[in-house]
C-alpha cells in the first residue's frame, strides 16, 4: 500500500488537514477533502489511495456522489464546479458562471443535473450530458441548504432572507416562497410525499409548508430553544424535532400537538434518527447520554450511557441493528440497538469526533475528528484500520496547573495538547493564521490562551479543544498572553503596536486598552493579587498599572540604562524585579515605586526567577554560571558552576531545586539551592535545549530542544518517564484486605496502588480516573476494588492483575462515595449530583437511580443487604429498598449537613451524626428517632457501632473528642481527650475492647473501651499540610488483635506499622513505609539471614535495616525472611544511583 506506514498501526500521513469525508452510494469507494484544496478517493477493497483529485485552486468546501456513485461533483472557493471520473480521476466538465465561492452541490436523484449554490446568492443547474448550464435561480441571500424533491422535479433552498424558495427544476420558475419564520433558515426536509418541513434557529418554531401552493400549513410551537433538527418518518405521517432546550417533540401531520415530549435530557439534543424496520427513533444530547424511543407511544426504551461528553452524531447501521455514536470525548461507540449494550469502544481521536458513519455494507465505521484524522474502524473487531492524518511543529511548551498536561505551540499556527504521562498527543488546536508567539493555561487548568501574529488572541477550551473567544484588537502581532490569577480576565501585549489588552472572559469585550510605551514591550505579568499588571520594554521602560481602572500608569520604574530584558514579581506581590543589558537586576517596591536594591551582574542577566517563598531570587550570566541572592540582603548565597555555556534558562521548582540549561550543551542541570552542588545532570536531547520548566507538584520537569523534541524527566533520575512508585498527591482513602494481606491506596494523584503487606512493594497501580480518587473499597469476596472520584465515574477493578473491569458512568458531578452490597453482586454510588446510582457488577447497568433533596454524601448498604441509606447535605437520610427503588422512610430532624452515618450489626437501627454537633438514632423499620445524643460542641464528623451494637462512638474534627454513647441508657459512658489535631477517623478494634482515633496531620491514640484510658499515642507528622484535608479514612487495622496498622497521609506516603507491648509500656514503631519514592525498613533485623549478598545487605541498610535488633518484636524471624522477597525491587529502584555505602 502506497504511503502507507506500519507503526503501532498503520497510517496515511497528510501535509493538511482534513475537511469532510464521504463513502459512494454502493460502499466501494471513499472520498476525503483536503484543506490543501484535493480530494483524495480511495478503494475500500484494499484502501489504496486510487486518486488525488487536484485541479482546483482554492479550497473545497463540499462535494456529492452521483446515485450510481460512478462521479464526484466538486463545488469550490475558486467559483467553479468541477465533476470528475471516478474510474479515471479525470475532470470530466468545469462549470463556469459563479462569481464566487460554491459552498453547496448536489446531484438530482436521476443524477442528470448537478445543481450548486454559490455566495453570489444564485442556485445553477448544470446538465451532466453536455455540461451546460440549464438555468439559473436567484436566491437573494447567501445560499445555506439545498435539497432535492424525492422525485427530481423540484428543488428548495434556504437563504439569509429568512426564506425558503421552491423551484421547477424543467422550467427554472419559482414555485414558492416559504415566508413566516424570523430568522434564516439552515436547513429543509422533504418528507417522503413531497411536504416540506423546516426548521429555524431563532425564532424557535417548526412549520410544515406545502410546495404546491407554498402555504405554510402547520406552524408547532412550544420549544423554548432553538430546533437543531427535524426528521419525517419513513411513512411520512408524523416527524420529529430536537431542540436546545434538551426536548425531543412528535407531531402529527396536520395536528399542532406534539403527541409525546421527552424532557428527559439535561442538555439540547444535538441529533436525531429513524429506524424504518424497529419503528424506533434514536436522539443523543449534550448531556452525554443517547435514548432509544418507540415511535408510535414516545415511551423512552432505554438510556444508553457511557460517553463523558457531548454526543454529537448517532448512525444506525445498514441494516438497523447497530448505532454508531461519536462524542467530545473523543471516541465512538457502537451499540447492539436490541439489548443496548455497547460492543465497542473505539478510541483513537485525540479530540472532538465530530462525525461518524457506516459504510453501505455495515462492516465499516468512518469517523472524523477535530484531530485533522478520519479513522477507519473495522465493525466485527472493533480494529482501527487505517489513520488518515496531519503534522505540525513544536516551538513553546507549557505545563497545566494540574501537571497533567502539556500545551505545545509551533510556527505553523497550531497547539497540541499532550497528556504528561503517556505522551499522547489529546487535541490539535488549529485556527491561528500565524505563528503562535504566546500561550498560558487558566489557573483552573480548563482553559488555554493564545497569541498570533495573525493579531488575534484566542481562547480554548482544554477538555473538548474548541476555541470559545477570538479577541481582535491589536494592529500588530499578539506576542504576551497571561491569565489573571483569578482567571476572569487575559491580558494581552503586542510587541510593535506598543499596547496592552485587558480582556474579560465573561463577556468577551476589551475593558482597558493599555497605551504609553513609547517602546516595543517585551514582556506582561500579574501581580500575584490581580490588581496591578506590570508591562517592560526592551529599552529600559517599565510601567505599573492598576487592572481595575487601566486608565493610568501608577508607576513608571525608570533607572536602568539599557534593554530590559525581563521581569517578575514575587509570590509575596511586594516586590517587582527587572533585568536589563545595563548588567543589573533591579528590585523595585510595589507600594512607592521606588528602587529598593541594585543587584550588579558583572555581564548580561539572561534570566531571572523568585524562589517560592520569595526570599531569594535566582539568575544566570554571560559567564556561564548561575547566582542565588538573598532578597533582603543583597548578598550573593551559592553560585552554580558546571555549564559549559552561558545559562539560556533558569527555573524553581516548588520544593526549591533549581534547574538551568546552557546555550552549548544539550543537557540540563539540577542544583541544590542551599549548597549550589549540582545534584543531577540530564543528558538526551540531541540539539540545544531552548526551554525547561517544572510540572507543578516538582516531581517533574519538561524539557525542549530546537529539534522539536519534548523530553519529561523525574527529578532524581537520569532516565526519562520514570513513574514513581509512591503517590505524588494526598491519599484520600485506605483499605486492608486480609485474605490478600494487601493494602489499596487511592489519592488525589488520580491513582490507585496496591500494596504487599508484608513488605511494602507496590505491586500494582492503577491509572484511569481523571480526577482525584475519593474512595475505594473492596468486595465482600476481596477479588475485586471499586473506586469513585472527582471524574464522576464509578471503577471496577481486579483486585488480582489490576486491570479496569468496568467503568460506570451516568452521575453529572463528582461522585464521593462509593459501596458494595453484602453479596457483592451490586454496588451503589453516591454523587453531587443529587443521585444514588445502583449498578449490577456482572453487566455494569445501571439498575436504579435514586434521587434525594439535595448532594447526597455517605451511602451506606444495611447487613442484610435489602437496604441502602444516603445521607444529604441538608441535613436528611433516605432509607431506599435495593430491589425495586423506592425509597421507604425520609429521616428529618437535624438541622445541618450529616457528615457521618452507620448502621447497627444488626441491621434494625441507623446512627447519623450531623453538623448540628448531635447524633441520632433512628429506627429502620418505623423510622422514628430513638435517641439524641448532645454533648460536642462541634460538629459531629464520624459515628460508628461497636462490633457488638451496645455501644455508639462520635468523633468531632473540631472539638477534637471522642464520645462513647451507652445504647441502653443513652448516657455518655466516656468522653476522650486529648487529641491535639482534628480528628479525621475513628475505628473500634474487630474484638470492640479498643478504639482508635487518627488526625490527618500524623496523630493517632488507641482507647481502652472499657476505662476510657489511652493505651498508647502516636505523633508522626511529616505530612505536608495542602491547605485543606483532602482525607476522609487514611487509618486500617491490619490484625484483629489490634497491634498492627495502617496510615496515609497528604503527601503521598504509606506506613504500617506496629504495637508491642512490654509490660504496662506500649510502644509504636513503623514496620515499613514509602516517602519520596524510597522503601523504608524500621527496626529489622538482617543479622543471621541467609542468601543475602553484600550489595543486598547494604541495600536494606541503606532503608533502615539494621545488623542487630533494637526491639525484639513479635514473629521477628518471620518477618525478617520476608525482606529478602523485596531485594530485587530494591536493586530495580537503587538503579542509576550511586552504589550505597
Amino acid at each position: 500500500m502506497k504511503d502507507v506506514k506500519f507503526g503501532e498501526l498503520p497510517y496515511l500521513k497528510y501535509d493538511h488537514g482534513l475537511r469532510s469525508c464521504m463513502y459512494s452510494p454502493d460502499g466501494s469507494t471513499f472520498a476525503v477533502i483536503l484543506y490543501d484544496n484535493t480530494i483524495d478517493v480511495y478503494a475500500t477493497s484494499n484502501w489504496e489511495r486510487k486518486w488525488i483529485l487536484s485541479d482546483h485552486g482554492s479550497g473545497v468546501p463540499d462535494i456529492a456522489y452521483s446515485p450510481k456513485g460512478d462521479r464526484i461533483v466538486s463545488g469550490s472557493e475558486d467559483g467553479t464546479v468541477r465533476v470528475w471520473d471516478v474510474a479515471t480521476g479525470g475532470c470530466l466538465y468545469i462549470f463556469i458562471g459563479h462569481t464566487t465561492y460554491v459552498n453547496k452541490v448536489a446531484y438530482s436523484p436521476q443524477g442528470n443535473l448537478v445543481a450548486s449554490g454559490s455566495y453570489d446568492k444564485t442556485v445553477r443547474f448544470w446538465d451532466v450530458g453536455t455540461g451546460e448550464c440549464r438555468s439559473t435561480l436567484s436566491g437573494n441571500g447567501y445560499i445555506y441548504g439545498m435539497t432535492f424533491s424525492p422525485s427530481g422535479d423540484n428543488i428548495t433552498f434556504c437563504s439569509d432572507d429568512y426564506r425558503i424558495r421552491v423551484w421547477d427544476v424543467v422550467s427554472g420558475e419559482c414555485q414558492s416562497i416559504l415566508i413566516g419564520h424570523s430568522g434564516r433558515f439552515t436547513s429543509s426536509t422533504y418528507s417522503a410525499q413531497g411536504d416540506l418541513i423546516c426548521r429555524n434557529d431563532s425564532d424557535k418554531a417548526v412549520r410544515l409548508w406545502d410546495v404546491e401552493t407554498g402555504e405554510c400549513r402547520q406552524t408547532m410551537t412550544g420549544h423554548t430553544s432553538y430546533v437543531r433538527n427535524v426528521l419525517f418518518s419513513p411513512k411520512g405521517d408524523c416527524f420529529a424535532s430536537v431542540s436546545g432546550d434538551g426536548t425531543v417533540r412528535l407531531w402529527n401531520v396536520g395536528s399542532r400537538a406534539s403527541r409525546v415530549i421527552s424532557n428527559l435530557y439535561s442538555g439540547g439534543v444535538t441529533d436525531l434518527k429513524y429506524s424504518s424496520e424497529r419503528s424506533q427513533i434514536a436522539s443523543c444530547s449534550s448531556d452525554s447520554t443517547i435514548r432509544l424511543w418507540d415511535a408510535e407511544s414516545g415511551v423512552c426504551i432505554r438510556t444508553l450511557t457511557g460517553h463523558s461528553g457531548y454526543v454529537w452524531k448517532i448512525s444506525y447501521s445498514p441494516h438497523e441493528d447497530q448505532l454508531a455514536s461519536c462524542s467530545t470525548d473523543k471516541t465512538v461507540r457502537v451499540w447492539d440497538v436490541e439489548s443496548g449494550a455497547c460492543r465497542y469502544i473505539l478510541i483513537g481521536h485525540t479530540t472532538i469526533v465530530y462525525d461518524a458513519v457506516f459504510s453501505p455494507q455495515g462492516n465499516q465505521i468512518a469517523s472524523a475528528s477535530g484531530d485533522k484524522t478520519v479513522r477507519l474502524w473495522n465493525v466485527e473487531t472493533g480494529d482501527c484500520q487505517y489513520v488518515l492524518t496531519a503534522n505540525g511543529g513544536v516551538k513553546v511548551i507549557k505545563y497545566s496547573p494540574q501537571g497533567n498536561q502539556i500545551a505545545s505551540a509551533g510556527e505553523n499556527g497550531t497547539m497540541n495538547l499532550w497528556d504528561a504521562e503517556t505522551g499522547a498527543c489529546q487535541h490539535t488546536l488549529s485556527g491561528h493564521t500565524g505563528s503562535i508567539r504566546g500561550m498560558d493555561y487558566s489557573p483552573d487548568g480548563n482553559q488555554i490562551a493564545s497569541g498570533s501574529e495573525d493579531k488575534t488572541v484566542r481562547l480554548w477550551d482544554v477538555k473538548t479543544g474548541i476555541c470559545s473567544h477570538i479577541f481582535i484588537g491589536h494592529q500588530e502581532e499578539a506576542s504576551r498572553v497571561v491569565y489573571s490569577p483569578r482567571g476572569d480576565q487575559v491580558a494581552s501585549a503586542s510587541r510593535y503596536d506598543k499596547t496592552v489588552r485587558l480582556w474579560d472572559l465573561e463577556s468577551g469585550e476589551c475593558r482597558h486598552t493599555l497605551i504609553g510605551h513609547k517602546n516595543e514591550i517585551c514582556t506582561i505579568a500579574y501581580s500575584p493579587r490581580g490588581n496591578l499588571i506590570a508591562s517592560w520594554s526592551d529599552y529600559g521602560e517599565a510601567r505599573l498599572w492598576d487592572v481595575e481602572t487601566g486608565e493610568y500608569c501608577l508607576f513608571i520604574l525608570i533607572g536602568h540604562t539599557n534593554w530590559v530584558r525581563g521581569v517578575a514579581y514575587s509570590p509575596q506581590d511586594n516586590v517587582v524585579a527587572s533585568r536589563s543589558d545595563d548588567t543589573t537586576i533591579r528590585l523595585w517596591d510595589v507600594g512607592t515605586g521606588e528602587c529598593r536594591s541594585i543587584i550588579s551582574v558583572g555581564g548580561y542577566a539572561y534570566d531571572m526567577t523568585f524562589s517560592p517563598s520569595g526570599d531569594k531570587i535566582a539568575f544566570s550570566t554571560d559567564d556561564c554560571r548561575g547566582r542565588v541572592w538573598d532578597v533582603l540582603s543583597g548578598e550573593c548565597q551559592s553560585v552554580l558552576i558546571g555549564h559549559s555555556g552561558r545559562f539560556t534558562s533558569i527555573t524553581y521548582s516548588s520544593q526549591e531545586i533549581l534547574i538551568g540549561k546552557d546555550e552549548n550543551g544539550t543537557g540540563v542541570q539540577l542544583w541544590d539551592v542551599e549548597t549550589g552542588e549540582c545534584r543531577q545532570t540530564i543528558i538526551g536531547h540531541t540539539s540545544e535545549v531552548t526551554e525547561v520548566l517544572f510540572s507543578p507538584k516538582g516531581d517533574c520537569f519538561a524539557s525542549l530542544s530546537y529539534s522539536g523534541m519534548v523530553r519529561l524527566w523525574n527529578v532524581g533520575s537520569r532516565a526519562s518517564r520514570k513513574t514513581p512508585n509512591h503517590h505524588s498527591g494526598a491519599v484520600t482513602d485506605l483499605k486492608y484486605s486480609p485474605k490478600r494481606n494487601q493494602i489499596a491506596s487511592c489519592s488525589s494523584d488520580s491513582t490507585i496502588r496496591l500494596w504487599d503487606a508484608e513488605t511494602g512493594v507496590c505491586g500494582h497501580t492503577l491509572t484511569g480516573h481523571g480526577g482525584y480518587v475519593w474512595k475505594i473499597l473492596y468486595s465482600p469476596q476481596e477479588d475485586q476494588l471499586v473506586s469513585c472520584g472527582g471524574d464522576k465515574t464509578v471503577r471496577l477493578w481486579d483486585a488480582e492483575g489490576g486491570a479496569c473491569r468496568l467503568i460506570f458512568i451516568g452521575h453529572t458531578s463528582d461522585v464521593n462515595d462509593a459501596a458494595f452490597s453484602p453479596q457483592g453482586n451490586q454496588i451503589a454510588s453516591a454523587s453531587l449530583d443529587t443521585a444514588v446510582r445502583l449498578w449490577n457488577v456482572e453487566t455494569g447497568e445501571c439498575q436504579h437511580v435514586l434521587t434525594g433533596n439535595g448532594g447526597m454524601s455517605v451511602i451506606k448498604y444495611s447487613p442484610q443487604g435489602n437496604q441502602i441509606a444516603s445521607s444529604n447535605l441538608n441535613g436528611t437520610m433516605n432509607v431506599w429498598d435495593v430491589e425495586t427503588g423506592t425509597c421507604q422512610h425520609t429521616f428529618s430532624g437535624h438541622v445541618g449537613g450529616i457528615r457521618g452515618m452507620h448502621y447497627s450489626p444488626d441491621g434494625n437501627q441507623i446512627a447519623s451524626g450531623s453538623e448540628d454537633k448531635t447524633e441520632r438514632l433512628w429506627d429502620v423499620k418505623t423510622g422514628i428517632c430513638s435517641h439524641i445524643f448532645i454533648g460536642h460542641q462541634e460538629e459531629a464528623s464520624r459515628v460508628v457501632y461497636s462490633p457488638r451494637g451496645d455501644q455508639v462512638a462520635s468523633a468531632s474534627r473540631k472539638d477534637k473528642t471522642v464520645r462513647l454513647w451507652d445504647l441502653e441508657s443513652g448516657e455518655c459512658r466516656h468522653t476522650l481527650v486529648g487529641c491535639k489535631k482534628d480528628i479525621c477517623a475513628i475505628v473500634y478494634s474487630s474484638g470492640g475492647n479498643f478504639i482508635a482515633s487518627w488526625s490527618d496531620k500524623g496523630e493517632a491514640w488507641l482507647w481502652d473501651m472499657e476505662t476510657g484510658d489511652c493505651r498508647w499515642t502516636l505523633d508522626y507528622d511529616e505530612s505536608a499540610n495542602l491547605g485543606g484535608s483532602f482525607i476522609s479514612n487514611n487509618f486500617a487495622w491490619l490484625s484483629p488483635e489490634a497491634n498492627s496498622f495502617i496510615t496515609a497521609d497528604d503527601a503521598g506516603s504509606v506506613k504500617v506499622w506496629e504495637v508491642v507491648e512490654e509490660g504496662n509500656r506500649y510502644h509504636i514503631r513503623m514496620r515499613w513505609g514509602l516517602t519520596n519514592s524510597q522503601l523504608v525498613l524500621k527496626d529489622t533485623c538482617v543479622r543471621d539471614v541467609q542468601g543475602l549478598s553484600d550489595l543486598n545487605r547494604r541495600l536494606l541498610k541503606q532503608r533502615g535495616a539494621t545488623s542487630e535488633p533494637n526491639l525484639h518484636l513479635r514473629e521477628t524471624s518471620k518477618k525478617v525472611m520476608s525482606m529478602v522477597s523485596v531485594v530485587s525491587t530494591l536493586k530495580s529502584s537503587t538503579s542509576g544511583t550511586e552504589t550505597p555505602n
